[in-house]
């Protein structure tokens, strides 16, 4: 677990950090700076391990000139004392210097330590000049421009055991695909590459990847194996030549492991490989990797072919790229298929809020249980050159974009939302076509010639079930949702009808219903309790959806759990909800009429009626259905 510390420790961290050792103070106001030369050099001192701390962790901070620190600083500092760090060392660095290039001293946040006063010309060279100044029996490196969720430094030192001799985070990209998950080694005397890159996060596995050595600077080690980095310019040769002669000193492993959120933006490319990071890898020579083939086994992956990147710089190195493909004897494919979920959610935390999401975890959950490999795609990475030859079938949750089929694979939409955006040219892409609305699916086929079938939204049971009322979410009449930007008639007419509503959602504060408003945003692992605590749920359809018999995915949830929806009238809502539902015709006098009149019923009651849902519309049916379909097209 990670760990946290309440503010009496964190202001005992800080006063060590301070006592910890020099603390390079920014120029006074009104002063010139003082401009150093930059360093080339490489410290050769080391650590002195006679002074290490077993009960001290260390974290060096790494730190471009060209990142913005002043921006980073408190939330680096946070992180430090979430995981006790007693002290923090900052070294800066300029791989882009020349000889001539010179730097002010770097101004260092209070409470932490700088190491010298001079700018490195290459990140070995600023890791080897803080060694000296570690106290900590384990290190933990940062670089400040890449950026981790708060969380991320405690599960990192949790995975650094003592069989294990480094522990690197799983490192994304901004669409949420593997950038790294550790250094492998094709062949000696080659350069690394980073392993199951442009892979989902999901190929990684919770327990993470076992590999020849690290090659992002977000690592934990054990501070007595570390020795002095080489000296190139290349970040990833550098980290990895010092994290596999830390391994074998140690004698433990090297692992890549997921600590969530951990992202930095793309590499540069072609690489700055120089004569020394050639000398690095050249005495690699008498070296085999044994540990990454075996990962990529346990993954049922194997390296078919081996292309190459840009020719580097000034050095003309290319850094292997292998093309990964299943392993003959992996399993078999007619009944455990690899699934991509396309979603018109963004990646990260920008579409942590959208029920795309959420939908999408739950069908994933679902095909899963059914013995199926899934993975979850956002609209960044709706095209993964790196990997999507692996999927069997590419699933469309048809919202906001028209997604580009995979080629090789079972080609599938399932229109959820927006029907309006749906074309003709796109349907006839799809080897298979189902609509979440009945009246939208059979009017499109028979428009089209193409076979469209219904397949209405569904829940998930195990979370959306009767229960008891959570006081803290207690409310007569409830409303879950945005106001997308527009009137939402169903709350406009409760406002007006003087219903006691309670609305959870974002977008509300500038209108009446701002007061209504208990919070902007409902975590989703809240939103049962919230149901079952209220005596009626209200629901709305986009007219679009309306009209195509669209139900919305509120109405499966809210009803799952037992409770009475009142909703807008949609074609077929009274056939799939019965008693679950209770329609209004619209306007605040008939919505009044029937909120009063909705009976929640007893336990009994409401657990009959949570029961058809949980047996007719789960998202395991859903997923059976899925899988049948797509195995006929496939044989």
């Amino acid at each position: 677990m990670a760990r946290t510390r309440g503010p009496a420790r964190v202001a005992a961290g800080v006063a060590r950090r301070l006592l910890a050792g020099r603390d390079v103070s920014p120029p006074d106001a009104g002063h010139a700076p003082v401009v150093l030369g930059i360093a080339t050099e490489i410290d050769q001192r080391g650590v002195d391990r006679a002074a290490l701390r077993v009960d001290v962790t260390t974290v060096l901070v790494l730190a471009d000139v060209r990142t913005s620190l002043a921006d980073r600083a408190a939330a680096l500092d946070a992180a430090a004392a979430s995981v006790d760090a007693a002290q923090v060392l900052l070294a800066t660095y300029d791989v882009h210097a020349g000889p001539a290039t010179a730097h002010p001293v770097p101004r260092v946040p209070q409470g932490w330590q700088g190491v010298d006063e001079r700018v490195h010309a290459t990140v070995g060279g600023a890791v080897a000049a803080a060694l000296p100044a570690v106290v900590g029996a384990r290190l933990l490196v940062v670089d400040a421009a890449l950026d981790a969720e708060p969380e991320a430094w405690g599960r990192l030192l949790d995975a650094l055991t003592p069989d294990t001799a480094v522990v690197q985070a799983v490192v994304r990209t901004r669409d949420d695909l593997v950038a790294s998950a550790g250094a492998g080694l094709i062949r000696p005397g080659w350069p690394t590459w980073p392993v199951l890159e442009g892979f989902p996060v999901e190929d990684v596995g919770e327990a993470g990847t076992v590999v020849f050595a690290a090659d992002e600077p977000v690592l934990a080690v054990h501070t007595s194996a570390v020795g002095i980095p080489p000296r190139t310019i290349d970040a990833q040769v550098t980290l990895a030549a010092w994290t596999r002669a830390a391994a074998d000193a140690h004698g433990g492993a090297v692992r890549a492991v997921p600590v969530g959120r951990v992202y930095r933006d793309a590499r540069e490319t072609p690489r700055r490989l120089d004569t020394d990071a050639e000398a690095v890898v050249r005495g690699w020579d008498d070296r085999a990797d044994a540990w990454t083939p075996t990962t990529l086994a346990a993954r049922g992956l194997a390296i078919a072919r081996v292309d190459a990147g840009p020719a580097g710089r000034p050095v003309a190195l290319r850094v292997p790229v292998p093309w990964l493909v299943r392993a003959v004897h992996a399993t078999d494919r007619a009944v455990r298929l690899r699934w991509s979920l396309k979603i018109a959610a963004h990646a990260g935390p920008r579409g942590d809020d959208w029920g795309d999401l959420f939908f999408a975890q739950d069908l994933a959950a679902a095909l899963r249980r059914a013995g199926q490999e899934v993975v979850v795609d956002a609209r960044d990475r709706h095209v993964r050159p790196r990997s999507e030859h692996l999927d069997d079938v590419s699933l469309v949750l048809r919202g906001l974009d028209d997604t580009p089929v995979v080629p090789g694979a079972v080609n599938v939409l399932w229109v959820i939302s927006h029907p309006d955006l749906v074309t003709d040219p796109e349907l006839a892409r799809f080897d298979l076509r189902f609509a979440a609305g009945a009246r939208w699916a059979d009017a499109t086929a028979a428009r089209t010639g193409l076979p469209v079938r219904t397949l209405l939204q569904a829940t998930d049971p195990a979370r959306f079930a009767p229960g008891p009322s959570d006081p803290e979410l207690a409310s007569d009449v409830l409303f879950v949702g945005k106001t997308r930007d527009t009137v939402r008639p169903v709350v406009a007419d409760a406002v007006a009808a003087g219903l006691d509503l309670t609305v959870w959602g974002s977008g509300w504060d500038a209108t009446p219903v701002a007061p209504l408003v208990r919070g902007a945003f409902l975590p989703n692992d809240r939103l049962p309790d919230a149901y079952r605590s209220a005596r009626v749920v209200l629901n709305d359809h986009w007219p679009d959806m309306a009209d195509g018999g669209f139900l919305s995915n509120r109405l499966f949830d809210a009803a799952a759990t037992g409770a009475i929806v009142v909703s807008d009238d949609v074609p077929g809502i009274r056939e799939v909800a019965g008693p679950s539902v209770v329609v209004t015709a619209g306007g605040p006098d008939d919505l009044r009429r029937v909120v009063a009149a909705a009976q929640p019923g007893d336990e009994m009651i409401r657990s009959a009626r949570a029961a058809v849902f949980a047996e007719h519309h789960s998202f395991d049916r859903r997923a059976a259905v899925l899988i049948e379909e797509v195995l006929r097209v496939r044989s």
